[in-house]
Protein backbone atom coordinates (compact mmCIF):
# COMPACT_ATOMS: atom_id res chain seq x y z
CA UNK A 1 0.00 0.00 0.00
CA UNK A 2 1.26 3.76 -0.99
CA UNK A 3 0.85 6.36 1.44
CA UNK A 4 -0.94 9.33 0.46
CA UNK A 5 1.68 11.73 1.98
CA UNK A 6 4.64 10.23 0.37
CA UNK A 7 3.18 10.31 -2.77
CA UNK A 8 2.18 13.95 -2.57
CA UNK A 9 6.13 14.71 -1.31
CA UNK A 10 7.37 13.08 -4.28
CA UNK A 11 5.09 14.65 -6.76
CA UNK A 12 5.76 18.17 -5.36
CA UNK A 13 9.52 17.57 -5.26
CA UNK A 14 9.24 16.11 -9.12
CA UNK A 15 7.36 19.82 -9.81
CA UNK A 16 9.87 21.67 -8.06
CA UNK A 17 12.45 19.89 -10.58
CA UNK A 18 10.62 20.51 -13.53
CA UNK A 19 10.56 23.87 -13.05
CA UNK A 20 13.96 24.09 -11.59
CA UNK A 21 14.83 22.33 -14.67
CA UNK A 22 12.54 25.27 -17.25
CA UNK A 23 14.12 28.35 -15.72
CA UNK A 24 17.70 27.13 -16.63
CA UNK A 25 16.36 26.25 -20.06
CA UNK A 26 14.51 29.57 -20.08
CA UNK A 27 18.01 31.21 -18.68
CA UNK A 28 20.60 29.77 -21.21
CA UNK A 29 18.04 30.40 -23.70
CA UNK A 30 18.62 34.27 -23.09
CA UNK A 31 21.84 34.59 -23.04
CA UNK A 32 22.21 32.65 -26.69
CA UNK A 33 19.87 35.44 -27.57
CA UNK A 34 22.30 38.08 -25.63
CA UNK A 35 25.29 36.54 -27.61
CA UNK A 36 23.99 36.55 -31.06
CA UNK A 37 25.92 39.93 -31.84
CA UNK A 38 29.35 38.49 -33.34
CA UNK A 39 31.49 41.24 -32.76
CA UNK A 40 31.06 40.53 -28.52
CA UNK A 41 34.21 37.87 -28.73
CA UNK A 42 36.40 40.12 -30.64
CA UNK A 43 35.51 43.18 -28.65
CA UNK A 44 36.67 41.32 -25.65
CA UNK A 45 39.38 39.72 -27.01
CA UNK A 46 40.71 43.11 -27.56
CA UNK A 47 39.69 44.46 -24.25
CA UNK A 48 41.53 41.67 -22.48
CA UNK A 49 44.53 42.21 -24.17
CA UNK A 50 44.92 45.85 -23.83
CA UNK A 51 44.42 45.20 -20.07
CA UNK A 52 47.07 42.42 -20.43
CA UNK A 53 49.31 44.58 -22.35
CA UNK A 54 48.69 47.72 -20.17
CA UNK A 55 47.97 49.17 -23.54
CA UNK A 56 46.14 52.28 -22.19
CA UNK A 57 45.78 53.79 -25.90
CA UNK A 58 44.26 50.46 -27.32
CA UNK A 59 41.89 50.73 -24.30
CA UNK A 60 40.76 54.08 -25.07
CA UNK A 61 40.31 54.14 -28.39
CA UNK A 62 38.11 50.68 -28.43
CA UNK A 63 36.00 51.66 -25.72
CA UNK A 64 35.30 55.22 -26.81
CA UNK A 65 33.61 53.28 -30.17
CA UNK A 66 31.54 51.13 -28.11
CA UNK A 67 28.14 52.55 -27.40
CA UNK A 68 26.10 51.75 -24.49
CA UNK A 69 22.23 52.39 -24.41
CA UNK A 70 21.28 50.16 -21.32
CA UNK A 71 18.11 51.49 -19.12
CA UNK A 72 17.70 54.74 -17.28
CA UNK A 73 18.03 55.21 -13.66
CA UNK A 74 14.47 53.71 -12.50
CA UNK A 75 15.32 50.18 -13.77
CA UNK A 76 14.38 46.91 -11.96
CA UNK A 77 15.56 45.12 -10.02
CA UNK A 78 16.36 42.63 -12.50
CA UNK A 79 17.89 44.54 -14.70
CA UNK A 80 20.41 45.82 -11.73
CA UNK A 81 21.22 42.77 -10.70
CA UNK A 82 21.47 41.31 -14.09
CA UNK A 83 24.24 44.29 -14.70
CA UNK A 84 25.54 43.69 -11.32
CA UNK A 85 26.61 40.09 -12.59
CA UNK A 86 28.22 41.39 -15.44
CA UNK A 87 30.62 43.80 -13.85
CA UNK A 88 31.71 40.79 -11.79
CA UNK A 89 32.06 38.82 -14.27
CA UNK A 90 33.97 41.54 -16.09
CA UNK A 91 35.93 41.77 -13.31
CA UNK A 92 37.31 38.63 -12.58
CA UNK A 93 38.43 38.56 -16.72
CA UNK A 94 40.12 41.92 -16.21
CA UNK A 95 41.90 40.65 -12.99
CA UNK A 96 43.22 37.47 -14.83
CA UNK A 97 44.45 39.63 -17.68
CA UNK A 98 46.04 41.80 -15.39
CA UNK A 99 47.69 39.21 -13.45
CA UNK A 100 48.85 37.75 -17.04
CA UNK A 101 50.25 41.21 -17.70
CA UNK A 102 52.50 41.45 -14.41
CA UNK A 103 50.60 42.91 -12.03
CA UNK A 104 51.54 40.70 -8.67
CA UNK A 105 48.03 38.70 -8.03
CA UNK A 106 47.75 40.32 -4.31
CA UNK A 107 47.49 43.76 -6.04
CA UNK A 108 45.57 42.17 -8.75
CA UNK A 109 42.68 40.49 -5.98
CA UNK A 110 42.70 43.08 -3.92
CA UNK A 111 41.73 45.70 -6.34
CA UNK A 112 39.20 42.76 -7.55
CA UNK A 113 37.65 42.74 -4.73
CA UNK A 114 37.48 46.54 -3.63
CA UNK A 115 35.51 47.28 -6.74
CA UNK A 116 33.22 44.12 -6.80
CA UNK A 117 32.15 45.80 -3.03
CA UNK A 118 32.05 49.14 -5.07
CA UNK A 119 29.78 47.61 -7.70
CA UNK A 120 27.16 45.96 -4.94
CA UNK A 121 26.75 48.98 -2.89
CA UNK A 122 25.38 50.84 -5.81
CA UNK A 123 21.55 50.79 -6.70
CA UNK A 124 21.60 52.54 -10.32
CA UNK A 125 21.88 50.48 -12.92
CA UNK A 126 24.03 53.62 -15.01
CA UNK A 127 26.51 54.10 -12.08
CA UNK A 128 27.11 50.36 -12.07
CA UNK A 129 28.14 50.64 -16.14
CA UNK A 130 30.15 53.63 -14.91
CA UNK A 131 31.65 51.87 -12.42
CA UNK A 132 32.52 48.81 -13.99
CA UNK A 133 34.03 51.06 -16.43
CA UNK A 134 36.34 52.80 -13.89
CA UNK A 135 37.10 48.78 -12.76
CA UNK A 136 38.49 48.21 -16.21
CA UNK A 137 40.32 51.48 -16.53
CA UNK A 138 41.86 50.94 -12.98
CA UNK A 139 43.34 47.66 -14.40
CA UNK A 140 44.91 49.15 -17.52
CA UNK A 141 46.53 51.87 -15.45
CA UNK A 142 48.30 49.60 -12.93
CA UNK A 143 49.36 47.18 -15.57
CA UNK A 144 50.43 50.22 -18.02
CA UNK A 145 52.65 51.40 -14.12
CA UNK A 146 54.14 48.10 -13.38
CA UNK A 147 55.35 47.66 -17.12
CA UNK A 148 57.21 51.04 -16.85
CA UNK A 149 58.76 49.83 -14.02
CA UNK A 150 60.04 46.40 -14.99
CA UNK A 151 60.94 46.93 -18.59
CA UNK A 152 62.94 48.76 -20.37
CA UNK A 153 61.41 50.93 -23.69
CA UNK A 154 63.04 49.11 -26.42
CA UNK A 155 61.11 45.61 -24.60
CA UNK A 156 57.96 47.30 -23.84
CA UNK A 157 57.85 48.69 -27.26
CA UNK A 158 58.36 44.98 -29.22
CA UNK A 159 56.07 43.50 -26.34
CA UNK A 160 53.09 45.69 -27.91
CA UNK A 161 54.36 45.20 -31.48
CA UNK A 162 53.97 41.57 -30.92
CA UNK A 163 50.43 41.45 -28.48
CA UNK A 164 49.07 43.73 -31.94
CA UNK A 165 50.82 41.32 -34.79
CA UNK A 166 49.77 37.85 -33.23
CA UNK A 167 48.08 36.82 -36.37
CA UNK A 168 51.08 37.59 -38.17
CA UNK A 169 54.76 36.28 -38.90
CA UNK A 170 56.93 38.40 -36.35
CA UNK A 171 60.82 37.84 -37.41
CA UNK A 172 63.27 38.99 -35.36
CA UNK A 173 64.47 41.62 -37.42
CA UNK A 174 61.57 43.08 -37.72
CA UNK A 175 61.56 43.27 -33.67
CA UNK A 176 65.16 44.76 -34.62
CA UNK A 177 64.49 47.52 -36.71
CA UNK A 178 61.59 49.17 -35.09
CA UNK A 179 64.26 49.24 -31.84
CA UNK A 180 67.18 50.11 -33.48
CA UNK A 181 69.01 47.74 -31.81
CA UNK A 182 70.88 44.94 -33.08
CA UNK A 183 69.17 41.19 -33.01
CA UNK A 184 71.70 39.89 -30.45
CA UNK A 185 71.53 42.38 -28.32
CA UNK A 186 68.29 42.83 -28.37
CA UNK A 187 67.50 39.12 -28.08
CA UNK A 188 70.07 39.28 -24.99
CA UNK A 189 68.11 42.22 -23.18
CA UNK A 190 64.85 40.72 -23.79
CA UNK A 191 65.51 37.41 -22.44
CA UNK A 192 67.35 39.54 -19.24
CA UNK A 193 64.03 41.69 -18.82
CA UNK A 194 61.54 39.22 -19.10
CA UNK A 195 62.96 35.79 -18.49
CA UNK A 196 61.85 34.18 -21.92
CA UNK A 197 63.81 34.41 -25.30
CA UNK A 198 61.48 36.15 -27.86
CA UNK A 199 60.85 33.33 -29.61
CA UNK A 200 59.00 31.20 -25.92
CA UNK A 201 57.15 34.97 -25.98
CA UNK A 202 56.06 34.67 -29.06
CA UNK A 203 55.48 31.05 -28.76
CA UNK A 204 53.12 31.69 -25.57
CA UNK A 205 51.19 34.30 -26.46
CA UNK A 206 50.01 32.61 -29.74
CA UNK A 207 49.22 29.55 -27.69
CA UNK A 208 47.11 31.68 -25.17
CA UNK A 209 45.19 33.43 -27.99
CA UNK A 210 44.91 29.97 -29.53
CA UNK A 211 43.10 28.33 -26.28
CA UNK A 212 40.59 31.33 -26.65
CA UNK A 213 39.73 30.42 -29.98
CA UNK A 214 39.39 26.93 -29.34
CA UNK A 215 37.63 27.48 -26.18
CA UNK A 216 34.97 30.14 -27.89
CA UNK A 217 34.77 29.48 -31.27
CA UNK A 218 34.10 26.34 -33.64
CA UNK A 219 36.69 26.77 -36.43
CA UNK A 220 39.08 24.02 -36.95
CA UNK A 221 42.15 23.32 -35.49
CA UNK A 222 44.05 23.63 -38.85
CA UNK A 223 42.42 27.11 -39.56
CA UNK A 224 43.37 28.15 -36.10
CA UNK A 225 47.27 27.22 -36.67
CA UNK A 226 46.97 28.43 -40.00
CA UNK A 227 45.58 31.97 -38.67
CA UNK A 228 48.17 32.12 -36.28
CA UNK A 229 50.99 31.72 -38.71
CA UNK A 230 52.58 28.29 -37.40
CA UNK A 231 54.09 26.52 -40.06
CA UNK A 232 51.59 23.87 -40.11
CA UNK A 233 49.38 21.77 -38.00
CA UNK A 234 51.74 19.44 -36.67
CA UNK A 235 54.19 22.33 -35.52
CA UNK A 236 51.19 24.06 -34.06
CA UNK A 237 50.40 21.06 -32.14
CA UNK A 238 53.73 20.52 -31.01
CA UNK A 239 54.07 23.91 -29.63
CA UNK A 240 50.41 24.06 -27.93
CA UNK A 241 51.32 20.70 -26.53
CA UNK A 242 54.72 22.70 -25.09
CA UNK A 243 52.80 25.30 -22.85
CA UNK A 244 50.11 23.01 -22.16
CA UNK A 245 50.18 19.60 -22.31
CA UNK A 246 47.45 18.23 -23.95
CA UNK A 247 47.28 18.69 -27.45
CA UNK A 248 44.30 21.53 -29.13
CA UNK A 249 42.16 18.51 -29.58
CA UNK A 250 41.98 17.09 -25.64
CA UNK A 251 41.89 21.26 -25.10
CA UNK A 252 38.85 21.93 -26.84
CA UNK A 253 37.35 18.59 -25.49
CA UNK A 254 37.88 19.79 -22.30
CA UNK A 255 36.27 22.94 -22.52
CA UNK A 256 33.92 21.64 -24.62
CA UNK A 257 30.88 23.19 -23.20
CA UNK A 258 32.26 26.95 -23.30
CA UNK A 259 33.15 26.59 -27.45
CA UNK A 260 29.26 24.85 -27.60
CA UNK A 261 27.62 27.78 -25.98
CA UNK A 262 29.63 30.74 -28.18
CA UNK A 263 29.70 28.33 -31.74
CA UNK A 264 25.45 28.25 -30.95
CA UNK A 265 24.35 31.35 -29.81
Amino acid sequence: MLDLTDITEKYVQFEHQAESSNQAAIAISDRRELLEFRGVFEIEKQLLRSIRNGDKTAFYNMTLSVNHDGPGILSNYNQLRKIKNLGVYVTALATRAAIEGGLYPEVAYTVSDLHIERVEDLHEYNKVVSAIGATLIDFVDRVYESKRKHLSKSIATCQEYIFNHLYESIPLAVLSDLVSLHENYLSQLFKKETGVTITQFIQQEKVDEAKKLLELTSEPITAIATKLNFYDQNHFIKIFKRYTGLTPKKYRNKNKFDAQYFSES
